[in-house]
């Protein structure tokens, strides 16, 4: 009778390891199942950091192009304003240079025109003279 019991007992044991071994198993295959789950949205994430490193090694080039762009004008900016101050400098020295020529030639023309009045005057008093003379002579 003591086997029968022992014998009840593991039988109920065993009914109960296996129920359990039943349980394990559908966790285990749920956890499986969680795990298989996790591996690919663990990989679509390295796939997406890959793809935002990738991004921003792009997008640094990208500035440190940009950079050098920017330097490169704000030399050629500063070059500009250096040719743009020689310019008006030599601009102004010419505008001062033709503002004297201009007077200067102004000048000039008041001096021809009163020296060809005179020439005029004395070639008038030189027929006049010249006409009087023929007179005489007559």
């Amino acid at each position: 009778e003591e086997m029968e019991k022992k014998a009840g007992n593991a039988e109920s044991d065993v009914s109960s390891l296996r129920s359990r071994l039943i349980l394990l198993q559908g966790n285990a295959e749920k956890q499986e199942d969680r795990l298989a789950k996790s591996t690919l949205e663990l990989a679509g994430a390295c796939v997406r950091a890959d793809n935002s490193v990738r991004k921003r090694i792009e997008l640094e080039n990208g500035v440190s192009s940009n950079e050098e762009s920017i330097d490169n004008l704000d030399k050629q900016l500063t070059e500009s304003k250096i040719t743009l101050g020689e310019s008006e400098s030599k601009f102004e020295d010419i505008s001062r240079k033709l503002a004297t020529l201009e007077a200067d030639s102004i000048r000039g023309n008041e001096f021809a025109e009163a020296a060809e009045k005179k020439i005029m005057d004395i070639e008038e008093e030189l027929k006049d003279c010249w006409s009087e003379s023929y007179k005489h002579l007559k």
